[in-house]
């Protein structure tokens, strides 16, 4: 899709690759030779499959980092244009913009990327992998393309749809239609066609009533979802951070989490130090050499994510600066938070298609529980952390809290 987007202007419909085609067969000039532009200006989303996609078609990734605007990351739409500038209009394979995402993150401001490629003669690619179903994200798409350039737009149907993953849909504007058949066509194999029955059964399952009631139904488990989720903060002395432009994920900080797991780390260093030196002079070699057996790994923030998952609660992230990560041979700091220096550790939850209220009530209780439970753990004397009997000392295994 990123080579086809980013094609030089006169390969891009049928009559005018025949021209071109006509023009070079009577000449034998080098200079009449095509290059392919080679970069892809990427607003900053911490998801890995774009930015191989990138890479996979043999295109370099230009990162835009995002904007912090109170606790919402915004689109740098200035840092897109300088991008084009610095590296020239024909250098640029394509600007991608997300329109899905989890929050803090807002979708990207596609109608000002839209403009902004309209005029510089740039393509524009959307992934909007979740979109499909939010009637505020579909508006803005709509917008964009009447206003502005959108060559492509990329969806997902699992996430859209509820059938199994496997399937994309990629839509085009008017006048680009020829951009999806280069798509079609291009793929080099035999499809499965599991993807389109699977898709087909279930809009002619639900019919244009039933899934306009999807629609509906998925509006109001936000609002739900947003109230709840308020509830839960209040009395756990969080905050759900203001993210007016997400229309689909929240996000919670997690700031007692992690004072809770500050203060457990420091009491253990001092515990172990402490029980270190008595244990080496009572035990001599031989505790050094079985001292590490009882210690307990560091209070870790992200645990809260996991014990979300033991108890059945998917599609939660927890996130906690500090992370770098190396994906498509760039470094990315603080990867998972769209942003290097995010002020707060955070977990996320989405309102998706074919969730229900009781869904929501029931995670927001086990999160308020699970919340809780961590925190009374990290808060328990350091010489039970780490494995260790209060009257001697001595080594315990069975008592250490992994």
């Amino acid at each position: 899709l990123l080579a086809a987007a980013g094609a030089p202007v006169a390969l891009r419909s049928g009559q005018e690759q025949q021209q071109q085609q006509q023009q070079s067969a009577g000449s034998q000039d080098t200079s009449e030779v095509w290059h392919l532009p080679k970069y892809v200006i990427w607003s900053r989303i911490d998801q890995k499959t774009c930015m191989k996609s990138i890479t996979a078609a043999n295109l370099v990734p230009v990162v835009i980092e995002l904007l912090q605007q109170g606790d919402q990351l915004v689109t740098d739409v200035a840092g897109i244009q300088q991008a084009v500038e610095r590296l020239g209009n024909h250098q640029v394979a394509a600007v991608v913009t997300t329109t899905s995402c989890f929050a803090p993150r807002a979708p990207d401001d596609v109608i000002a990327v839209a403009k902004l490629c309209a005029t510089n003669g740039v393509p524009h690619i959307i992934n909007n992998a979740y979109g499909v179903q939010c009637q505020a994200i579909n508006a803005a798409i709509t917008a964009a393309c009447r206003k502005g350039r959108v060559d492509a737009i990329v969806q997902s149907t699992d996430k859209n749809f509820m059938v199994p993953v496997g399937g994309a849909i990629v839509a085009a504007g008017r006048g680009r239609g020829w951009l999806v058949d280069a798509v079609q066509k291009n793929y080099p194999g035999r499809a499965s066609i599991t993807a389109h029955l699977d898709v087909l059964i279930t809009l002619l399952h639900w019919g244009a009533a039933g899934w306009t009631e999807q629609l509906k139904q998925r509006e109001c488990l936000f609002k739900h979802l947003t109230h709840e989720m308020g509830k839960a903060a209040q009395q756990l002395g969080e905050r759900v951070l203001v993210t007016p432009g997400n229309p689909i994920s929240l996000a919670m900080t997690l700031d007692g989490l992690a004072s809770a797991a500050a203060v457990a780390n420091a009491a253990t260093v001092d515990q172990e130090q402490a029980a270190d030196a008595a244990t080496a002079t009572a035990a001599g070699s031989m505790a050094r050499q079985n001292g590490t057996a009882g210690v307990a790994k560091p209070a870790d923030v992200t645990f809260f994510g996991a014990m979300l998952w033991a108890r059945n609660v998917s599609g939660t992230r927890v996130l906690v600066g500090g992370k770098q990560q190396v994906v498509a041979a760039i470094e990315f700091q603080d990867y998972g938070c769209h942003i290097s220096g995010y002020p707060h550790p955070y977990m996320t939850a989405a309102a998706a298609i074919g969730g229900m209220q009781q869904e929501v009530d029931v995670f927001t209780e086990r999160l308020v529980k699970s919340y809780n439970e961590l925190k009374a753990k990290w808060s328990r004397k350091p010489s039970r952390r780490r494995g260790l009997s209060v009257a001697d000392n001595t080594v315990v295994n069975d008592l250490a809290i992994d």
